[in-house]
């Protein structure tokens, strides 16, 4: 039997319409079905930008372990300090008129403590200490006089050092020095006083190479930030001190 070409011609521009209407569906669906998993996706980057982040973060700590490793890998040294404090410890302060009460510093003088060296290249050191001081006052006032009442003090400074060559002037194993840096302070057993706890320190001294140590006589200047205004007895933020260090 014979086919009719309209009619042939015409089932096909129907399959085309049914197809067509199937992919423009499905893409509907899908694009709806995009839309409603937007939210997952964004939740999924912003997981892959915390893990970028993670790692660098750990890229970046590796790094500086390395850097410190580095510097501990030069030349280390360590030893003691020790010396005098050459300044008050408080400020004399009397109240009244005629004074009824006098707060005066009875200082201990003595410091003592620890320190670590890390030499670099082009004469530079850092230098840290550790270093106790035991700070006192006396309080004097109707006729009687306290005994003396002590604040404890670590004092940690943490100095760049320069040495300096002058062989012309100084034989090979002596080297002047500079230095210079923050200084922290931690305190406890106050007894009414609150000493600041940060400070600027800088110095100058000599060291000589004894077989295998170093022994360092140096005088440092600290300057303290001034303690708070309602405090008494305030800390004489002016201090100097005679320190000499052996180390090896």
């Amino acid at each position: 039997m014979a086919t009719n070409p309209l009619n042939h011609s015409m089932a096909k521009s129907r399959d085309r319409l049914r197809q067509a209407s199937r992919r423009g569906h499905r893409k509907h669906s899908n694009t709806a079905i995009g839309k409603t998993q937007e939210p997952w996706k964004t939740i999924r980057n912003l997981e892959r930008r915390s893990l970028r982040i993670r790692i660098l973060l750990v890229f970046f700590a590796a790094s500086l372990f390395e850097l410190s490793s580095a510097a501990l890998a030069q030349p280390l040294s360590l030893g003691v300090i020790g010396g005098s404090s050459l300044t008050q410890d408080f400020q004399n302060r009397s109240f009244g008129n005629p004074a009824l009460e006098t707060i005066y510093s009875t200082p201990l003088r003595w410091i003592a403590g620890g320190m670590v060296e890390v030499h670099l290249p082009k004469h530079l050191a850092v230098e840290v200490d550790g270093l106790y001081h035991d700070l006192a006052f006396t309080i004097q006032g109707l006729g009687l006089t306290l005994e003396p009442l002590h604040v404890v003090t670590w004092e940690v400074p943490v100095l760049a050092k320069y040495r300096v060559s002058l062989f012309k002037v100084f034989p090979p194993w002596v080297k002047p020095f500079i230095e210079a840096g923050p200084s922290f302070r931690t305190s406890y057993n106050l007894n009414g006083a609150l000493p600041s706890s940060h400070g600027f320190a800088a110095g100058a001294g000599m060291e000589a190479h004894a077989w295998k140590l170093r022994i360092a006589p140096q005088v440092r200047y600290v300057r303290w930030a001034r303690d708070g205004s309602h405090i008494i007895p305030r800390t004489v933020p002016d201090q100097a001190q005679f320190l000499v260090g052996i180390s090896f």
